[in-house]
C-alpha cells in the first residue's frame, strides 16, 4: 500500500508519524569534575571523576569515557551526582574523559561533558634546576 493511501487513514486515527521535536536533540552537556585534581598522578595514587546532570535533568543512564572508549556505565533513576572510581592507578589510566547521559525517554545521549586529562607517570618527572637570574660566574665553598 502507498504511503500516499495510506497518511489520511493514519489522520483519521491520529497516529500521524510525529516530526522531530526537542525531546529528540541532545540534552545539555553534564559537569565532570575530577578529585583530587592534580596536574599529574603517579601510579597507585587514587582518583574519582563525578558526573553531575543539569538542573532539571534527570538521568536514566550515565556513561563515562576515556578517549573516547567507555569505561563505565550505570543505569540510574536520580539527579544525584554519579562517580567513577579509579582506586589503584596505572599508566594505562592515562587520558581524556568524559561523561554524557540519556534522560527518559530519549534515545539520544546528552551532549559530552568537557573533557578532563589525566597523566599518570610510574615515578615523578625528574626536577629541573634554574636560576633566576642566571648567574655569571659560580663559586665553590663558603662566601
Amino acid at each position: 500500500m502507498a504511503l500516499s493511501l495510506l497518511l489520511p487513514v493514519l489522520a483519521c486515527l491520529q497516529i500521524l508519524p510525529r516530526p522531530v521535536s526537542l525531546t529528540d536533540e541532545a540534552s545539555p552537556m553534564p559537569l565532570l569534575t575530577v578529585s583530587p585534581e592534580y596536574s599529574t598522578y603517579r601510579v597507585g595514587n587514587s582518583v574519582t571523576f563525578t558526573c553531575l546532570t543539569p538542573k532539571g535533568h534527570q538521568a536514566m543512564r550515565l556513561q563515562f569515557l576515556r578517549d573516547g572508549a567507555e569505561v563505565d556505565s550505570a543505569e540510574t533513576q536520580s539527579q544525584l551526582p554519579h562517580t567513577y572510581n579509579l582506586p589503584r592507578l596505572n599508566v594505562h589510566d592515562s587520558g581524556s574523559y568524559r561523561c554524557r547521559y540519556w534522560t527518559p525517554g530519549q534515545k539520544i545521549p546528552s551532549k559530552l561533558s568537557d573533557p578532563i586529562t589525566i597523566n599518570v607517570y610510574e615515578r615523578p618527572p625528574p626536577p629541573s634546576l634554574s636560576l633566576d637570574p642566571p648567574a655569571l660566574s659560580t663559586f665553590w665553598g663558603n662566601r
